[in-house]
């Protein structure tokens, strides 16, 4: 048994333990991204909603909280595209790491394969909504949603918290028009950028 244990670390190209970090690091890089994008969100949601409830009033009041909202929706935009593409890399290094391994007998080798065969036979299953939950889509969805809400900020201060200098109602409307346009528009853009990654599948790992 340790014979072949032994025999099994040196059909192991050195290369493989390397393409595991790489895969961590990657997947690591993706999920803290994702928690500073979360935080520096909650910054800018914070510094609106004082904006709203500030007891006195504000020069400028509305234009700063839609400057905020801006912001905010432009970044979970570009977090859509960060989150992803550096899951690209971890699900690269994966399949990489597949390759290798499929090129090797023995239990070791086999031991991402088997991993992985098992947490998909329970969580990706034919539903949307499990599909959905997949690492990918959360990394693409969140910082979208975000933005989302951040469109609802910018409807919100439009409407109801900025004062124009005439009682004319079509600048409320065009501003509420620009921002649905803007977020319609970058949705689609961002994704068909992330569309190639989020529906591309990999094949499966050979763990017999």
């Amino acid at each position: 048994m340790k014979g072949e244990g032994m025999e099994e670390k040196e059909r192991v190209p050195e290369m493989f333990g390397h393409l595991i970090t790489f895969a961590f690091h990657a997947a690591d890089r993706a999920w803290t991204g994702l928690l500073s994008f979360l935080t520096a969100q909650s910054v800018l949601v914070l510094a609106w909603a004082t904006v709203l409830t500030a007891k006195e009033e504000l020069a400028a009041r509305g234009p700063v909280m839609l400057t905020l909202s801006l912001i905010g929706a432009l970044f979970g935009f570009q977090w859509c595209l960060l989150g992803t593409r550096m899951w690209h890399y971890h699900l690269e290094y994966v399949n990489q790491i597949r390759l290798v391994a499929d090129g090797i007998d023995g239990v070791g080798a086999r031991g991402f394969g088997i991993a992985d065969t098992e947490v998909k036979g329970v969580w990706h299953k034919k539903h949307w909504l499990f599909e959905k939950a997949a690492n990918t889509w959360t990394l693409f969805l969140a910082p979208l949603f975000i933005s989302f809400l951040h469109l609802v900020m910018w409807i919100v201060a439009a409407v109801a918290i900025t004062d124009w200098p005439t009682p004319a109602w079509w600048p409320r409307a065009l501003l509420v028009a620009v921002g649905i346009a803007g977020f319609v528009w970058t949705t689609f853009k961002v994704w068909k950028i992330c569309e190639p990654v989020l529906t591309k599948k990999y094949p499966p790992w050979r763990i017999a």
